[in-house]
């Protein structure tokens, strides 16, 4: 019986071995063959995944051109500002970098936490900050916010129904800088980076040539148009009229010196403004002339000698 039990023993003990031995050879095969799986087959998948997940890109803007008046003072230029933006889904504490953000942008913790509680990986929270307030927001050292370098439009010069503006992704929205877009703006081409799991960058390719905007040279001078748009609004309060306009000519040449239509805006705070208050009068509203064209024709009867002023 000893015998016929150690026998037993045995080979039970030998089918476990043999039970342990085929579940390892299983669990190899289909380790292997969901390794050659991921490797061969899916390699393109997540190779690509792997790329985008190491590498993103910024587009840079050559400088947009600068427009100024006929003695080649400044009546529009761009300036370098910052842009907050925020990736929210590297952000483990929301409530708490809303509230560390508020103070330094003016604005509600609740709202910034509205944006980012927004779905994507970009969202907004400033845009158009000072140097100094980039530098602060810097300092804080907040995950998943950082700063973005943009060029912003400044107006020094008035005539803002004539120069238009332009808009937050620097494009024209209005007046010259809408008409002569394709001059003004500058080059932009697409800059290579490598990102963290943070998604910020630590190396980038080198920045090419990029061609800036042309520049552009008006007739207008900058003085006279201060004084024509100065008197021009004093003229209509006191008259009670609805608007007016002005146009201020050389005439010798005929070139415009002045320009302004009342209400106006200020183009540096466009969106402030009713749309109405964009509107070049001069150009876009009908106009009758009556009996103000009457001295065309008696300029043409005294140029051709027809009759003296006697």
């Amino acid at each position: 019986m000893n015998s016929i039990d150690e026998r037993l023993g045995s080979s039970i003990r030998s089918s476990r071995v043999l039970a342990v031995y085929a579940l390892v050879v299983v669990w190899s095969l289909a380790l292997v063959a969901r390794l050659a799986y991921l490797q061969i087959w899916e390699h393109p998948r997540y190779a690509e995944a792997a790329r985008q997940q190491q590498h993103g890109f910024s587009i840079v803007r050559g400088k947009r051109g600068e427009i100024l008046d006929r003695n080649l003072e400044e009546l529009a230029i761009s300036i370098q500002l910052y842009g907050l933006a925020a990736d929210p889904e590297l952000i483990e504490d929301r409530e708490g970098t809303a509230r560390a953000l508020s103070p330094l942008l003016s604005v509600p913790a609740e709202e910034i936490l509205a944006r980012l509680s927004m779905e994507g990986r970009f969202v907004w929270l400033a845009r158009k900050l000072a140097p100094r307030e980039a530098d602060e927001l810097r300092e804080l050292g907040l995950p998943g916010v950082f700063l973005r370098r943009e060029n912003s439009r400044f107006y020094s010069g008035g005539a803002a129904q004539v120069l238009g503006f332009v808009g937050r992704e620097g494009k024209g929205l209005a007046g010259l800088e809408y008409r002569l877009e394709d001059e003004l703006r500058g080059e932009q081409k697409r800059v290579s980076l490598k990102v963290d799991a943070r998604r910020k960058s630590y190396a980038r390719e080198a920045v090419p040539d990029i061609r800036r905007g042309k520049t552009l040279v008006l007739t207008l001078d900058k003085s006279i148009q201060y004084a024509a748009e100065e008197t021009l609004e004093r003229t209509v309060r006191d008259s009670g009229a609805r608007d007016g306009s002005i146009v201020l000519l050389d005439p010798h040449s005929g070139e415009v010196l002045a320009m302004a239509s009342y209400p106006g805006f200020d183009a540096n705070h466009f969106q402030e403004y009713d749309e109405e208050n964009y509107r070049n009068r001069p150009i876009l509203q009908l106009f009758e002339p009556g009996s103000t064209a009457k001295i065309v024709s008696l300029a043409a009867v005294l140029e051709e000698e027809a009759v003296d002023l006697e």
